[in-house]
């Protein structure tokens, strides 16, 4: 929250949670507006929703044509509209599974809530342009998502990655 003095901020990000599971909304909020601010988003809204992995895993199906759930897929918004709805610019859409969160964080050994917001800031950084779909880009996202995490007082996570995926990736002898 704003401190009174300061100007509000010239983001917001807006949370469905369609899980039953306690989230924590303030620090993802943070996570979200640090991580848009630091890295030159323009102002805007970016819409969060909190589901289940059959629903990440039908979104990614649809949109990625990889039939799996999967932590967090993003959605830019494709072209900025010329003026703002209710205020704001739409910037793009954040799914996250809090299951596929809930199994990741345990494996790593964090807590849920650093695991939800290490997601939301990743999901940011492709909404800033970056990537990670080669070594050298995902260094350099890490390097931004370990900085972000220092900023938020999250679990320190030099190397953080899609736990589960590495998991699987390196299980699969295709």
């Amino acid at each position: 929250m704003a401190h009174p003095m300061e100007p509000p901020s010239p983001y917001f990000l807006s949370i469905r949670n369609e899980t039953g599971i306690r989230v924590p909304a303030t620090l993802l909020r943070q996570a979200a507006i640090a991580t848009a601010s630091r890295h030159g988003l323009p102002p805007g809204e970016i819409a969060l929703v909190l589901c289940s992995n059959d629903e990440i895993r039908t979104l990614n199906r649809k949109f990625r044509e990889i039939d799996e759930p999967t932590d967090v897929l993003t959605f830019p918004a494709r072209n900025l509209p010329k003026t703002p709805r209710q205020g704001r610019y739409q910037l793009g859409d954040l799914a996250i599974s809090a299951e596929y969160a809930q199994v990741q964080a345990n494996l790593r050994g964090a807590s849920l809530k650093d695991e939800l917001a290490y997601l939301v800031i990743h999901g940011v950084l492709h909404l800033c342009g970056f990537d990670d779909e080669n070594e050298a880009d995902r260094r350099k996202m890490q390097i931004a998502m370990a900085e972000m995490g220092d900023f938020l007082g999250l679990k320190h996570d030099p190397t953080w990655t899609s736990a589960l995926h590495a998991l699987v990736t390196s299980e699969d002898p295709r």
